[in-house]
């Protein structure tokens, strides 16, 4: 299921690209026009996506006294962008019992439940918190797509003509479709596997690249040994790990953690010309 999730993130990533390459883009005059707006955006979207995606897409700032913003020759930049955003929100969705401030108090409770009771008393513990939870949760799809519109914004997206609206409800829509399989996801690892724990793993950018940790999405060759050990750019493809509990010699209880799936990363050198 999580290649399944991984193939709808790319799919996603690559819809909201063509929805952008289709749409009108803003000139000088509707930044003076919408100047609060595109600032507002250029906050939001740094947050979002880090100094580095940002440069590659931007084309608000600088660029704007000299063109007028424009489908850019070569798309993987956004389509990386789009990719992160996805995985970052999915990730939150499928880690632990939720990124809320419920969830993240369950996640305590079970780390404790976990290093004092037996592996199938803490895995029912799970299951029927994570049932509980799954009731009360709400959904954040309006934060992921104000992180969206504000890239797109700063990619030159205009904001006053009438498909921009249309644009952001297309947004929600694809967003509603992600959000359904990631939740059905985390309902089959959090309440329909008990002999063991399966996670997620999601790399954060600058995470030193370790081909023994991760994968690079866009090469099956061995990395060049000058990618080694320098940052990665962004996760483009969740990974997945197993942990299993069994108690040892002396009565304590040991944890092992299998990779089933390497997650996969774009790296810096992704942004550069051949």
């Amino acid at each position: 299921m999580v290649e399944g999730l991984n193939s709808e993130i790319f799919n996603a990533a690559t819809s909201i690209n063509d929805l952008y390459e289709q749409s009108g883009k803003m000139d000088l005059m509707e930044m003076g026009e919408k100047l609060e707006v595109f600032n507002h955006a250029r906050i939001v979207a740094k947050a979002a996506i880090g100094e580095q995606l940002y440069s590659a897409n931007c084309q608000i700032d600088e660029a704007l006294g000299y063109a007028d913003p424009s489908n850019p020759e070569e798309p993987l930049p956004l389509q990386l962008t789009m990719q992160r955003i996805l995985i970052q929100w999915c990730s939150h969705l499928l880690r632990g019992f939720g990124s809320s401030a419920v969830g993240q108090a369950l996640d305590v409770t079970y780390r404790v439940v976990r290093s004092i009771e037996e592996p199938s008393v803490s895995a029912k513990w799970r299951v029927i918190a994570a049932a509980a939870l799954r009731q009360q949760e709400e959904s954040c799809i309006p934060g992921v797509a104000d992180a969206i519109m504000a890239v797109l914004c700063i990619c030159g997206i205009s904001t006053v003509t009438e498909e921009f609206p249309k644009v952001r409800q297309k947004v929600g829509t694809r967003l509603g479709y992600l959000e359904k399989m990631a939740l059905k996801l985390r309902t089959a690892m959090r309440e329909g596997i008990t002999s063991s724990d399966m996670e997620v793993i999601s790399l954060d950018s600058d995470t030193p690249f370790n081909p023994q940790e991760m994968k690079d999405f866009f090469s099956n060759r061995r990395p060049d040994k000058k990618e080694l050990g320098k940052g990665i750019l962004c996760t483009v493809g969740l990974g997945l790990q197993k942990a299993t509990r069994k108690r040892g010699d002396h009565g304590q209880i040991q944890e092992e953690i299998f990779v089933m799936k390497l997650p996969e990363v774009a790296l810096l050198s992704a942004l550069q010309s051949p």
